[in-house]
């Protein structure tokens, strides 16, 4: 049985198993010597023209050159050693896997996410479907759309108008704590009044107390929604009268 190769000399142009690479480990005349992973076809490591071992590697014109092309064809250019062009392919290479199972995964959950949409899809619009039939089913064929902009007025103005009224009362909710907050601070200087600090005593209101709280005017029926309205019940007396 023919013995695994374990390490190729780049020197020797040779591969060898662990048994017969014992030589290259203990004898200190082979220590120069460059070992590296087994490589399967030497020839591929042998310059053509000048048929020395291509122990550099020519970055500029991205191909491995001997040390006799550095000094004629290939001279001035930049070179690295196989070994760390290998390192940088590697590392570029595995880069791109790892974009590349990024990118699968990702698209994977998306088809997934798809699918699932699909479903709620089909829910949503049956729901969406039967609350459209539950609304107009007396007038919708002929006041569907009309309806939809109707509704939308009412709650548009609806919204504004609560909108308002929060806003006021938490102003005045505000007012309040600091007339609250005042009148304890009042209090507090009145049950110190036999004290000679309370003579000097001053207090000033807070600005709050000039304001005078007042109920707003606030209604769904803005013009819109009441010119809607008006045509809702001409269209309808309209249609009694013709039905």
């Amino acid at each position: 049985m023919v013995a695994e190769a374990a390490q190729t000399c780049l020197t020797c142009m040779a591969s060898f198993c662990e048994e017969h690479l014992r030589p290259h480990r203990e004898n200190p005349n082979f220590r120069l010597h460059q070992l590296s992973q087994p490589i399967g076809d030497l020839s591929e490591h042998i310059c053509s023209e000048h048929h020395k071992l291509m122990e550099l590697f020519c970055t500029k014109h991205g191909r491995l050159i001997c040390s006799f092309c550095l000094q004629q064809v290939h001279k001035g250019c930049s070179f690295i050693s196989p070994e760390e062009q290998r390192n940088l392919k590697q590392t570029e290479f595995r880069e791109k896997l790892g974009l590349l199972d990024s990118r699968i995964d990702r698209t994977y959950t998306v088809v997934l996410q798809m699918n699932d949409m699909q479903g709620k899809l089909t829910d949503a619009a049956e729901n969406r479907k039967a609350a459209l039939a539950a609304a107009y089913q007396q007038m919708r064929e002929m006041l569907d759309h009309d309806e939809q902009l109707a509704q939308h007025e009412v709650d548009c103005e609806l919204e504004a108008s609560h909108t308002k009224l929060r806003d006021l009362m938490n102003r005045f909710t505000d007012n309040n704590e600091k007339m609250q907050k005042a009148k304890e601070e009042i209090s507090d200087l009145l049950s110190r009044s036999q004290t000679p600090a309370f003579l000097q005593a001053s207090f000033e209101l807070p600005k709050v107390v000039k304001f005078e709280p007042h109920t707003p005017r606030v209604s769904v029926d803005s013009k819109r929604v009441m010119a809607a309205q008006t045509f809702t019940s001409a269209m309808q007396e309209s249609l009694v009268q013709i039905l």
